[in-house]
């Protein structure tokens, strides 16, 4: 299934990563899981909008700042980061909560820096 849904997310980036300006390319990129695997009891586990099709560096990147993978999904793939603000409001998933917290911060931050 892994395997399946690997290729599912490779496909609908059409094989590219999802950093638009990584430009990497081919069937060796990762599949990532944008909500944990473990998350709500693996309900999103397989959900073809739970992925991000990145190479290795942008991978390592998007693990430890999941504000600037959803800046490269709303640029690579829109309907993918909609999807994932759609939970912005569910009380239970308190990992959307803490990101639209920091999300909104971040850009308060660069809005501050811009002038």
């Amino acid at each position: 299934m892994n395997k399946l849904w690997r290729q599912v997310i490779g496909v609908l980036f059409g094989w590219k990563c999802a950093n638009p300006r990584c430009g990497a390319r081919g069937k060796s990129l990762d599949a990532h899981h944008i909500f944990h695997r473990r998350t709500r009891g693996g309900v999103f586990m397989w959900n073809p909008q739970n992925g991000a099709y990145l190479c290795r560096r942008c991978h390592g990147i998007a693990d430890t700042d999941p504000v600037q993978l959803m800046d490269w999904l709303e640029v690579s793939r829109p309907e993918t980061a909609a999807w994932v603000y759609a939970y912005k409001d569910d009380k239970k998933f308190r990992y959307v909560d803490r990101f639209k917290e920091v999300n909104h911060l971040t850009r308060i931050l660069e809005r501050q820096n811009d002038e």
